[in-house]
């Protein structure tokens, strides 16, 4: 999504209907809220003051419209990092930086895609005690999967992975990692994990909290989260993503927070 400072009212939906796309009224809410920002805005912000302008806009059509909308050359990209400053005295200046090398021409085989399986709903770690969840996620279409890493925050104590076969048998353990800050990543490049369509993963979550309070599920560092995360190629990158549910739709990736308790 372009910073505010870079559109004016009416710009982006200039800019799409020069491309012939139907801007219809909820999509025109969308940009409207994107156009008149007067800081940066994720995809739920987006959606509730969409909705104050057309009650009919859902998070669907807000993911297929950011999707529409690409970078071109001179336009900024924002990051969202997170950062603590663990100093009573000593301010924190932060640096973010990150490096975009153009791949030579010819050599891109695939596009990867991004892979983000968690569990919000079920993440409940009891005022000093152990915490653990395991849910199973499966595949909407053939995945082939080149990574795999995880998301947790300061109380987690370790993230398994193991796949599943289409009839929920364990067919071993493809990841594990101890570290919530330095989580491992392990790739499958050359040859990817082939995952078939129907087939899946089964990850588990643990924790331990030293605190007086139950921890659930949040963005901030007293919060925790439960999340596998990798990236794949499709077989065919030219068919739009099914939709899958648990999934959010957004043209490419397979963002899917709700995956099913069990194990």
């Amino acid at each position: 999504m372009p910073f505010p400072q870079t559109e004016i009212p009416g710009r982006l939906q200039s800019q799409l209907a020069g491309r012939g796309i139907r801007l219809t009224a909820p999509r025109r809410a969308i940009l409207s809220v994107i156009e008149t920002a007067t800081k940066h805005l994720d995809a739920s912000q987006i959606l509730r003051k969409a909705r104050t302008v057309d009650a009919s806009v859902n998070r669907s059509t807000v993911y297929r419209t950011l999707d529409l909308l690409k970078r071109h050359p001179q336009q900024p990209v924002l990051l969202n990092a997170h950062y603590k400053n663990a100093s009573l005295t000593d301010p924190l200046a932060p640096s973010l930086v990150f490096n975009i090398v153009p791949a030579r021409r010819g050599s891109v085989k695939h596009h990867a895609e991004s892979l983000v399986v968690g569990n919000i709903p079920d993440i409940s770690i009891p005022p000093r005690g152990h915490g653990s969840l395991t849910a199973e996620w499966r595949a909407p279409i053939a995945l082939n999967v080149i990574q795999l890493s995880s998301h947790q925050h300061k109380r987690g104590t370790g993230v398994t992975i193991h796949r599943l076969d289409a009839a929920g048998n364990d067919l071993g353990e493809v990841y594990a990692t101890q570290d919530w800050q330095h989580p491992l990543e392990v790739w499958h490049a050359d040859p990817p994990m082939r995952i078939p369509q129907g087939e899946g993963f089964r990850f588990t979550c643990e924790w331990e909290n030293p605190d007086d309070k139950q921890v659930h599920f949040g963005v901030t560092t007293d919060d925790e989260m439960c999340f596998m995360t990798g990236y794949f190629y499709r077989d065919d990158e030219s068919a739009p993503l099914p939709r899958a549910p648990g999934c959010f739709p957004q043209g490419a990736g397979l963002p899917c927070p709700p995956a099913r308790a069990g194990g």
